[in-house]
């Protein structure tokens, strides 16, 4: 009875062996069913360095470029002496309001109203003078020279009473425009000779801003911007770019900036310390990680790229701006694979398999990697994964 059963067993192990060397059979031919293209790719794969590339694009943005500045009268007029006398009368008060036309210091008349008065008679006379010769001369009773004479000692006479009277009005000297009467460098009693500094006022309406920029930040600005000024006391105002210089200083090699501020409270007077921030032109940058720059042999700062064949490129780029994170940097294609991991073992040229970072650059801070699915670039089939 025993022996059937061997009978059987045998049977069975041999329908096992035969089922199994079936199965091996199929799993053979099913990998004959891959592309030549795709069984060289993946046999190249497994020679190639892996490297993480952001996909990135390029977005708009404007920066606010931070820099220290000061107040400045928009203008600062010091005040001469126009004619020679004794100072008869001095403003009282220094940085009190003048409005325009207001006298700040005056100047003894001595005889100045009499050789006014001297010189209108003398005019009235070479008047009648003048019209005596055009009615002789129409009778033909005098020369054609006599008649020149008379106009020019007329014209003289008029000349000399204008000159009169200007020495007159320069005893008073006024406000040129409405201001602050910040000093004053002459007392009642002083004598004065014509271009003596009498005293000195300054317009604090509308309020400057200066600030000096590099030349990077100065091509970044645009004349009209609003910009934003902070005082040492936290208050904040507005203001908008009102000149831009063309020259840099030859000491620092920056460039004069002036900010034009509304001051008809009168708050902000000349030589506060503020912080300046103005607004730069908008640019097209990519934001990329800090660690993904490099620098190539010559020292020049960029990232390095994956192109569509899986060849790596070195671009040269220039960061606007920077956080501990991040950059955002010019300089790339609308539209760039920046390796944002292992970019320093890999060479320029050399061809490498990526692995894609799944978020866009706009918000990369947040950003997610999928390390768990590499491929390489292919120029039939587009990415083959592995």
């Amino acid at each position: 009875m025993t022996k059937p059963y061997y009978i059987a067993a045998a049977i069975a192990g041999f329908a096992i062996l035969w089922i199994a060397s079936g199965s091996l059979v199929r799993n053979d031919e099913n990998k004959t069913e891959l592309s030549a293209e795709e069984r060289s790719l993946l046999t190249l794969s497994s020679n190639l360095r892996l490297v993480e590339v952001l996909r990135s694009t390029a977005q708009l943005m404007t920066r606010d470029i931070r820099v220290a500045g000061r107040t400045e009268a928009e203008r600062h007029v010091t005040l001469k002496a126009e004619t020679d006398g004794k100072i008869s009368y001095v403003a009282s008060q220094k940085g009190q309001l003048v409005i325009e036309g207001t006298p700040l210091v005056k100047i003894s008349l001595d005889n100045r109203p009499a050789k006014v008065k001297k010189s209108q008679a003398v005019l009235e006379k070479r008047q009648l003078e003048y019209q005596a010769a055009v009615k002789l001369s129409k009778k033909a009773f005098t020369s054609d020279v006599a008649l020149a004479n008379a106009k020019a000692q007329l014209e003289g006479a008029k000349a000399e009473l204008l000159e009169s009277e200007l020495e007159l009005e320069r005893t008073i000297i006024v406000a040129p425009f409405d201001g602050v009467f910040n000093d004053k460098y002459v007392e009642i009693g002083d004598y004065v000779n014509t271009g003596d500094v009498i005293a000195a006022i300054v317009d604090l309406n509308p309020m400057l801003v200066i600030a000096e920029v590099t030349e990077n930040n100065m091509q970044q600005l645009t004349l009209g911007t609003t910009a934003k000024v902070e005082l040492l006391n936290g208050t904040k105002l507005r203001g908008e770019i009102s000149y831009l210089s063309s020259v840099a200083s030859k000491e620092t090699r920056t460039f004069r900036v002036e900010v034009i501020i509304d001051n008809s409270d009168q708050k902000l007077i000349d030589g506060m310390t503020v912080t300046l921030n103005l607004m730069s032109k908008p640019s097209t940058v990519h934001q990329v990680p800090s660690g993904a720059l490099t620098l190539n042999k010559d020292g020049i700062i960029g990232v390095k790229t994956v192109n569509t064949d899986g060849i790596v490129a070195f671009k040269e780029v220039n960061a606007t701006s920077s956080t501990e994170n991040n950059a955002w940097v010019t300089g790339l294609e609308n539209a760039a694979n920046i390796i944002i991991v292992g970019q320093e073992f890999v060479k320029i040229g050399q061809k490498v398999l990526t692995t894609t970072n799944l978020k866009e650059s706009e918000n990369y801070g947040n950003q997610k990697t999928d390390v768990s699915r590499p491929h390489i670039f292919s120029k039939t089939n587009g990415i083959v994964e592995k």
